[in-house]
């Protein structure tokens, strides 16, 4: 998981992609919602696989004649959510990596729809639909800060319960 810089520009954010699926020979599934088809056109090459996907707030998924998959959102929060709970949670998020505690805080706290839980969504829900061959080792250090972060969130919540305003 990398964040790129906010200030750059289209070709650069494009180059930036390419780069990422490029280095590790990995499949780019990229938002076309917001970056529409310029973007997604920068990134195409006959050898380097690009998925794009429309999010939609309808309840279907489906692939357009140009090869956009239109997926609803709720879809993809429930990628997110089956790869998360339970006891048979596949998702297991390295407390060591740079934007875990954001991704996790932002997924415990409800907020959907920012790009960190986007994106980690998308990658979810197409590894739901075309498992890689060979699944990556998964490391479960995050399940200490999962748990301080739902433990923070709890404390917070009772004490705003009681605040007599």
């Amino acid at each position: 998981m990398e964040h790129s810089a906010p200030s750059l520009s289209y070709p650069e954010i494009a180059a930036w992609f390419v780069g990422l699926a490029d280095r590790f020979s990995a499949t780019l599934i990229l938002d076309a919602t917001s970056v529409g088809r310029p973007v997604i056109d920068m990134c195409r090459a006959p050898e380097r696989n690009v998925v794009a996907v429309v999010v939609t707030t309808g309840t279907n998924t489906s692939q357009d004649p140009v090869g956009y998959w239109h997926v609803p959102e709720r879809a993809l929060v429930a990628s997110v959510r089956v790869a998360m709970q339970g006891a048979r949670a596949r998702l297991r998020v390295p407390a060591a990596l740079p934007l875990a505690e954001p991704f996790l805080e932002a997924w415990l706290s409800g907020a959907h729809e920012l790009d960190i839980v986007q994106v980690v969504a998308l990658a979810l829900w197409w590894s739901a639909r075309c498992p890689p061959k060979a699944a990556p080792s998964q490391v479960g250090e995050a399940e200490a800060l999962k748990a301080r972060i739902l433990r923070e969130n709890s404390s917070r919540l009772r004490a705003a319960r009681k605040r007599p305003w």
